[in-house]
């Protein structure tokens, strides 16, 4: 498998809902169960933040990472990698700590899917180092 191939199509995908994120908060927020009060822009304000700013970043570093030649894209993958594994493992710790409220299907697709991507890109940045 062509990880940093993936690593690539996952980019366009963080920056993709990023962008949707900063462009749609309330659907976003809608869409992740979130009860924001129209009346208080912070609550768009975070979701636009978090879910856009971050994202985009995060598609923006992994896809500078992957450019030919770049001595540091191993490590710059590796680090995004380590993100998405902080991510799911602070989902994780909540769904052990609140468990009634938290083991929902969502939050445990949702660790799945955060754990598999950073996974991917440790798998991306190990490949990536053993570029010609």
């Amino acid at each position: 498998m062509d990880f940093i191939r993936v690593t690539r199509v996952l980019s366009g995908l963080f920056i993709a809902m990023g962008l949707l994120a900063i462009a749609m908060p309330p659907t976003v927020a809608d869409v992740l169960g979130f009860d924001i009060q129209q009346a208080s822009g912070l609550g768009l304000g975070e979701i636009g933040a978090v879910y856009g700013g971050n994202f985009i970043g995060l598609g923006l570093v992994s896809l500078y990472a992957t450019r030919e030649n770049l001595d540091e894209g191993p490590l710059l993958i590796a680090a995004v990698g380590v993100v998405w594994l902080c991510i799911a493992g602070g989902r994780m710790a909540v769904m052990l700590t609140r468990a009634q409220a938290a083991w929902t299907w969502f939050g445990v697709l949702s660790f799945a899917v955060e754990a598999a991507i950073g996974a991917v890109f440790l798998l991306g940045a190990r490949s990536g180092s053993r570029r010609p």
